[in-house]
């Protein structure tokens, strides 16, 4: 079932020309959105198997025995395992993104709603503009843009999330690792993770929003909803005719007891790349 719709946007939040049409892009006044937060759910389920849940074994909601069936050693028990999948949690970041995108001006119940990642359907994706939040672990859809994006949330041996850069470029790693830095209080340096293209299926456009840890998600989150930073940043890329093209940003941010202190770009891809 999808989410009750809530109360329009807030009219009285400035933004610039350019930062306005680029939300009229995601929400525009004819057409459909909808927010996805991720399931929590479901990654603490990945968690304590081992074993990603790939988009179709989502879909088809038979994930707990398929990948029980897969794994031979549990820290739960198998019944606990299929619990925690069921389980319609979010993360406070996914939920806090979600509402602040409800405030902006171009927000319109009659056109847009939030509806959980299970809930979403391949024929409703296919046809609305969607805003995808939370990495593919979490948020099983981003898979689908993963062909055309160029900075993928990937997991080492030991279970600790980075960023692979595809095609390097001068100046830029191959990886992107979280870091401690001595003498930072404590904080790490992690990346968040930008994406602004057409709907694969060819209606509308898509935003996703995903990074290392929460505060990766929350840094790329920060990034958009501050407008000073995001009409700066589509004033650069705006094309001669005035319309903004497909972009890809890989954000850095300082984590500090779990929030993102600040967002930086580390790395971008304009257009087709």
């Amino acid at each position: 079932a999808h989410g009750a719709p809530l109360a329009a946007g807030h009219p009285e939040i400035k933004q610039t020309d350019i930062s306005r049409q680029f939300w009229s892009s995601l929400f525009p006044a004819g057409g459909r959105t909808l927010i996805v937060p991720g399931d929590s759910g479901l990654v603490l389920f990945e968690t304590v198997t081992g074993q990603e849940v790939n988009l179709s074994d989502y879909l088809n909601g038979a994930y707990p025995e398929l990948h029980q069936a897969k794994t031979s050693s549990f820290t739960v028990s198998k019944a606990v395992a299929s619990d925690l999948a069921s389980r319609r949690y979010t993360s406070m970041v996914d939920l806090d993104l979600a509402s602040k995108l409800t405030h902006l001006p171009e927000w319109s119940p009659e056109h847009a709603e939030i509806i959980f990642a299970r809930d979403l359907r391949p024929t409703d994706a296919s046809r609305s503009n969607l805003i995808l939040i939370g990495s593919r672990e979490a948020n099983p859809w981003i898979s689908l843009l993963e062909p055309s994006m160029n900075f993928i949330l990937s997991r080492d041996d030991k279970g600790v999330f980075y960023f692979v850069n595809r095609h390097p470029r001068d100046g830029e790693q191959e990886e992107y690792h979280p870091r401690q830095e001595t003498g930072s209080l404590g904080a790490d340096d992690v990346y968040g993770d930008v994406t602004y293209l057409p709907n694969p299926s060819g209606t509308g456009m898509v935003l996703a929003l995903n990074g290392i840890w929460m505060s990766g998600t929350e840094s790329a989150g920060n990034f958009v909803l501050d407008d000073a930073q995001l009409s700066k940043w589509l004033k650069s890329i705006v094309n001669v005719d005035g319309t903004i093209p497909p972009f890809e940003l890989l954000i850095g941010t300082r984590n500090l007891q779990g929030n993102a202190t600040y967002s930086s770009i580390i790395a971008k891809r304009v257009g087709s790349h």
